[in-house]
């Protein structure tokens, strides 16, 4: 008796500085030997930014190279992120935002800590898996902003949790899933989520 092939695994990264700032606080990893893909979104300025973004993907490969899970691995990139600032003169406000996913087969697994996401994405529709830790999705979720409204509020680039930011052990994200064949995951920051509505990425 035959058995199936797994599944193959096709991906595509790409990262731009866009038309507003003159450097890249985002960070890529798309380690498939791991089966793991990874964004983040570094905060804090111009070196900050940069430094929390890398570190945090170093930290977080580094983890799950040491076989830990990949919620123990976020834990771990938040420390690098931490231990980061606590070494770079001026740089205590580093931070980073992260979503990272550890595919097996048509199986996976989500984390995520900030407001950059992963969206499941096929022909005819598009789903946000992450949930954001943002002060306007606490307002959508509490029935008081709605989704239009939270796009254009002032506040609407307040992370209520950030690597390298907070408590010293964060509470992240955590999501298991299967992709159908027709089905993508797509991870991005808030680069990407900020120019464009769920159906224009779609």
């Amino acid at each position: 008796m035959s058995r199936p092939l797994p599944p193959t695994i096709v991906f595509a990264a790409q990262s731009s500085v866009g038309r507003v700032r003159t450097h890249n606080e985002d960070a890529l990893a798309c380690r498939p030997e791991l089966g793991l893909w990874a964004v983040a979104d570094g905060m804090g300025g111009h070196a900050s930014g940069e430094v929390a973004s890398a570190r945090a993907l170093d930290g977080l490969i580094a983890a799950l190279e040491q076989g830990q899970t990949l919620e123990a691995a976020v834990q771990a990139a938040h420390q690098a992120v931490l231990a980061a600032a606590a070494s770079s003169d001026g740089a205590a406000d580093m931070g980073s935002t992260l979503v990272a996913v550890r595919m097996q087969g048509d199986a996976f697994e989500l984390a995520w800590i900030g407001d950059s996401r992963a969206y499941r994405i096929a022909a005819d529709r598009i789903e946000q898996l992450s949930h954001d830790h943002s002060w306007v999705q606490v307002m959508i979720d509490a029935g008081q902003l709605s989704v239009e409204e939270a796009r254009e509020h002032p506040r609407r680039n307040l992370i209520l949790q950030c690597l390298g930011q907070g408590e010293p052990v964060l509470d992240v994200g955590l999501l298991h899933g299967h992709l159908a064949a027709d089905e993508l995951l797509l991870l991005c920051s808030d680069g990407l989520t900020c120019e464009l509505d769920d159906p224009a990425i779609q």
